[in-house]
């Protein structure tokens, strides 16, 4: 945890190691939300707890890679916009 707190500390999102930004999100986590994560990782999460709520990443396996995230991002949009394929 401490290495997830340095990161939001230098503005960087402890999840896929960009800059959080102007407005970072809350990460899904952790219950009460206190992690901020980058908009594109909020996103990705928000859609992936839509998909399957009950499947989340673990911190310990922090930072993901920013590519893989943007492709699993893409992943999860075409199952939920085509559930059927």
């Amino acid at each position: 945890m401490d290495r997830v707190l340095a990161r939001m500390a230098e503005g960087i999102c402890p999840r896929c190691d960009a800059a959080l930004g102007d407005f970072p999100a809350r990460s899904r986590a952790t219950e009460d939300r206190c992690i901020r994560v980058c908009g594109e990782c909020g996103s990705h999460e928000g859609a992936h707890a839509l998909a399957q709520p009950t499947e989340t990443e673990p911190i310990a396996d922090w930072p993901l890679d920013a590519s893989e995230v943007r492709a699993q991002f893409q992943t999860v949009l075409r199952h939920l916009e085509h559930p059927t394929d």
